[in-house]
């Protein structure tokens, strides 16, 4: 009692004037340390943020897809974009989307081309199944459908490769790796891409939001590696 009397007097503080203060040493080294005190924003920010965020890069990449040709670069682009914005918290700047844009310019035309053969040799099967022109009934348009909607999920799986920087290539190979070893993964691209291709018809105007819902979606379901 004597020695906190005796540090009282010489200014210095005691036990009992913390207790006294009701705070205890440490507070008084937070007041000094220097670091301001982080402040949280209100969750709805984040969700118009994140809004924002998904309108602006779908709206973007339907345009930069117009010219169908661009539509792979577009797609790549965009899918760099998701992954940055899920992984690093904001979108890559104007600057580093129009390099990237420009980089997948002809490899993204080659896949566009394959693309659109794949589509049309569908389109072709299933209307000749549909008219009855070739045999085989409600088997064969089965059978089709499965064979799109995992082609589909197959489609999902290599743009979020590319989107984690992977060629398109290099994307196709590590897309074909992952669903022979996680069947899941590409039962549930299938199933993202017939859910956006479902409400794209549904409400045509917003399908680029469809589109950027997409890629986020893809990027969310898929696994890391």
């Amino acid at each position: 009692m004597t020695t906190n009397l005796s540090r009282l007097a010489d200014g210095k503080p005691s036990s009992l004037s913390y207790r006294a203060g009701g705070g205890p040493p440490a507070a008084a080294g937070a007041r000094t340390s220097g670091r301001p005190a982080r402040k949280l924003r209100p969750s709805w920010q984040d969700s118009v943020t994140d809004a924002a965020d998904l309108a602006l890069l779908g709206i973007v990449a339907f345009v930069a897809a117009l010219p169908i040709l661009t539509a792979g670069a577009a797609l790549a682009t965009a899918s760099q974009a998701a992954y940055d914005r899920r992984h690093l918290g904001s979108l890559p700047s104007w600057r580093t989307s129009k390099q990237r844009f420009v980089d997948n310019l002809l490899p993204g035309a080659g896949a566009t081309v394959v693309t659109l053969a794949a589509a049309v040799f569908l389109t072709i099967d299933v209307r000749a199944l549909t008219l009855g022109l070739v045999p085989g009934g409600g088997a064969a348009i089965a059978l089709t459908a499965t064979v799109i909607l995992l082609l589909a999920g197959f489609g999902g799986l290599v743009t979020v490769a590319v989107g984690r920087g992977l060629g398109w290539r290099a994307a196709a190979r590590s897309a074909g790796t992952l669903a022979w070893r996680r069947p899941g993964a590409l039962v549930a691209a299938a199933g993202i891409g017939v859910l956006a291709a479902l409400l794209a018809v549904a409400v045509p105007v917003t399908t680029p939001i469809v589109l950027a819902c997409w890629l986020h979606a893809l990027h969310a379901a898929s696994p890391s590696r």
